[in-house]
């Protein structure tokens, strides 16, 4: 029996003309003993695409449908679910405009691995073009997409996953949607998330953490390559760099070392290539230069995007694709306001009627506050929606005045004209996504600069309600952001390395890539902006690094907001640990506040001294949310932050603590919120020529042994030691104690920071099963909805 009894193949299409031809002759080749149907979508093609698929929907075998939109809406994320909306089979299979399917059976072979009801999603193996350029050839040999043998990925043991690292877990959820399947139900569930990229990575992350099973297909191949120029493939590399960065938490290149390292390693390859193509002498001298410019280019493109401060938490896959929405209104009479909040309505009735749970709401925006909050407070929980629509600016900037957080639900809001003053705009950066009905305002407001293109979506306004594609749109970038469950803004905020100081004063020495040395005894200083940040209640970190070198040099300093003094740094030396130390100090930033003056300050005695600055880190000290993903930071303390401590104990600089030798402990709170399964990172320093100290100590989670640091010794250089453990209980647990001990006799803990990370276990296979099992119920018994209408 086949897996599927129908397959919709779908094609996101730009300037595709060159290779459009090839791509649909091998499509209309296809040997499939199911149905089929081919869906594109244009995205504002003037090359002639449109008339190429015109003229072969006339003869190609099977439905081949096209959908037009402008440029302006194209996202990678979110053009790939327009097509799915578009799609009635259950298997969505989606390829480029130029991967060309190289076999008859392509399909066939593709879907065959859906017969396992374990699979979620399969990819194809990818081989250049046969007329591609020797260096668009070679670079495709370290991409695991082009390897050969087929691969079942599963999710690895809770313990093996935690253990980890980011280049490990990028080569885990390898994905490549240039041609993959993928099926529907699984889509409804998670759609793509809007994205510039890496949308494939994420959907394969989504899936192995829910369970399921990703192939890699090495018998169904298509043809693809690129040849770019080095402009292109800066450009194209920055989005890598900086997507791994954000989603993954893995930064490629750390300093330009790292650059030249890999330009060389890549070089060897090119050389080899090329001296197969029979080039030597100047011909191939000429070639390698230009590999070289290309090579650079990549390379130097990974390292900058790598460099971004934003952290985001991947989406999940939903437990259910039917969802809590609360729309809001206004209440605007006349004018386009009015008219967007009639189809909001009309968007929310259509909605219900598809098994949503929908509630539209009208604020009184001018109303009483104390009753705007208890009447939005009573709707919150009446309802306990997963994702807010708000559809006026003025409404939303209103009830921001009023509530205390926002993380309990993603929400989106209509976007302001792109003449919005900055408090409009920063208040629009606390959406998850933004709209707009308007071309122009749309280009404008993406031309700004830091603004993310993801969270803004341009859709063209319609007379009369929408449309059901325009439902199914929305719907899926609904269910996307319920996907992900918390705000897109990391609760972690980095200002910018010290070196990316807008502004400094006296002999300030630049050093290595992010580091600021304000010099001793010139009264030096550097500014930071602080106009990004939002206002209120935040904690500031510093890392400030002193070096073994410097053991004599005393470093201390102050803290001026907008020229006031707000608080003072200690004065401390290098001594043996070359390592940051972390400042820890809470600020509250009044809504005028513009910048941060660090500068230094002499000693206890007047001794003049200096600041070594590393970069600076902005923390949200509210609550988490009431939902708390995997990869949320619940905890990130220094040993001098914690909550309470005993026994032996002696504090070390700024932002360390030694325990021992006798029973000492530090002890920390953990939030409300803590999910049963948690990894706990312990950072021990070891100071050069300590050889006979013994570091060792337990790890006590509410009153239990959970897990021990092991014995060991100080070597001759210093180092950081980063130990790490998974906790995975039945209870959720309050209170994390450090406790120096050891198996026998006395024995130190140097304790540099703890951080703790909420994690996801992976199913069980009875439970996967009995998910699958259950997903199938809804989907035939189905449920009823009601629309609620206040």
């Amino acid at each position: 029996m086949p897996a599927v009894s129908f397959i919709s193949v779908l094609m996101p299409i730009y300037q595709g003309a060159a290779l459009l031809d090839r791509v649909l002759e091998c499509l209309a080749r296809q040997e499939l003993a199911v149905p089929w149907e081919l869906i594109a979508v244009d995205c504002g093609s003037t090359d002639g695409t449109l008339e190429i698929l015109e003229r072969r929907a006339r003869g190609f075998p099977v439905p081949l449908r096209v959908h037009s939109i402008d440029r302006l809406e194209f996202n990678h994320g979110d053009t790939r679910n327009l097509l799915a909306c578009l799609a009635t089979s259950e298997l969505l299979v989606f390829l480029t405009d130029d991967a060309i399917p190289v076999s008859r059976r392509w399909l066939a072979t593709l879907a065959a691995n859906f017969e396992d009801p374990r699979v979620g999603a399969a990819y194809c193996r990818n081989l250049p073009r046969p007329d591609a350029d020797v260096l668009a050839r070679s670079a495709s040999e370290r991409d695991p997409t082009y390897a050969p043998g087929r691969r079942e990925t599963d999710l690895p043991p809770l313990e093996e996953l935690a253990r980890m690292s980011p280049h490990e877990l990028r080569l885990l959820y390898n994905f490549s949607d240039t041609a993959s399947a993928l099926r529907r139900d699984l889509w409804r569930r998670h759609p793509y998330p809007r994205c510039r990229g890496a949308e494939d990575l994420l959907m394969a992350r989504a899936l192995l953490h829910a369970g399921y099973r990703v192939v890699y297909e090495d018998a169904a191949v298509v043809e693809h390559s690129h040849e770019y120029t080095p402009e292109q493939a800066r450009a194209r590399a920055f989005v890598d760099g900086e997507l791994n960065a954000e989603w993954l938490g893995r930064v490629c290149l750390h300093a330009e070392g790292d650059v030249e390292h890999e330009v060389r390693a890549q070089l060897a390859i090119d050389r080899t290539a090329l001296l197969a193509e029979g080039l030597v002498g100047e011909a191939l001298e000429a070639r390698l230069g230009e590999a070289r410019e290309l090579r650079r280019a990549h390379f130097e493109g990974v390292l900058e995007g790598g460099r971004s401060a934003e952290r985001l938490v991947p989406p999940r896959v939903l437990e259910s694709a039917d969802l809590r929405i609360l729309i809001l209104c206004s209440g605007g009479e006349g004018g386009p306001i009015a008219a967007e909040e009639a189809r909001a309505r009309e968007l929310g009735r259509s909605l219900s009627a598809r098994g949503h749970e929908c509630c539209i709401h009208t604020l009184d925006a001018a109303g009483d506050p104390d009753r705007l909050r208890s009447d939005f407070a009573a709707l919150a929980g009446h309802l306990r929606p997963q994702v807010v629509h708000l559809v006026d600016l003025e409404a939303f900037r209103e009830l921001l005045l009023h509530l205390d957080t926002w993380r309990w639900a993603p929400f989106s809001v209509r976007a302001p004209r792109a003449d919005a003053d900055a408090s409009t705009r920063r208040a629009l950066g606390l959406a998850d996504l933004a709209w707009s009905a308007d071309r122009e305002a749309s280009r404008a407001w993406l031309g700004r600069e830091g603004q993310n293109p993801d969270r803004l979506v341009y859709a063209p306004a319609g007379d009369g309600p929408p449309d059901e594609v325009e439902v199914g749109q929305w719907e899926s970038r609904l269910r996307a952001l319920a996907a992900r469950s918390v705000r897109l803004r990391s609760p972690r905020l980095l200002l910018q390395p010290a070196a990316g100081a807008v502004a400094t004063e006296g002999r300030v020495r630049r050093e290595g890539e992010r580091a600021l040395l304000l010099e001793a005894g010139s009264g030096a200083s550097a500014s930071f902006d602080l106009s990004r940040l939002p206002r209120g209640e935040l904690d500031l970190r510093l890392h400030l690094l002193a070096l073994p070198g410097e053991g004599e040099q005393v470093s201390c300093g102050r803290l001026l907001v907008d020229d006031r003094e707000c608080g003072r740094i200690a004065a401390f030396t290098g001594g043996a640990i070359d390592r940051p130390r972390v400042l820890v100090h809470r600020l509250r930033l009044s809504e005028d506040a513009s910048s941060l003056r660090v500068e230094n300050a002499p000693g206890p005695d007047g001794a003049p001294a200096a600041l070594r600055l590393d970069r600076v880190e902005w923390f949200d000290p509210g609550a988490p949310p009431s939902v708390v993903e995997p990869g949320t930071v619940l905890l990130d303390r220094t040993a001098r932050e914690a909550s309470r401590s005993g026994g032996d104990r002696i504090e070390q600089g700024i932002d360390l603590v030694l325990l021992g030798p006798g029973p000492g402990f530090l002890e920390f709170d953990l939030p409300p919120s803590s999910p049963a399964s948690l990894r706990i990172e312990v950072f021990v320093a070891a100071a050069g020529g300590e050889l006979r100290l013994r570091l060792a100590g337990q790890v006590w989670l509410d009153g239990r042994l959970v897990g021990r640091i092991p014995d060991s010794f100080a070597g001759e250089r210093s180092e950081l030691r980063a130990h790490r453990l998974v906790f995975a209980g039945r209870r959720p647990p309050r209170r994390l104690r450090l406790v120096s001990a050891a198996r026998r006799g006395a024995c130190h803990l140097r304790l540099q920071r703890v951080i703790v990370t909420a994690i996801d276990p992976p199913l069980s296979p009875p439970r996967a099963a009995l998910r699958r099992l259950a997903d199938r119920g809804r989907q035939v018994i189905g449920r009823p909805r009601r629309l609620l209408l206040s």
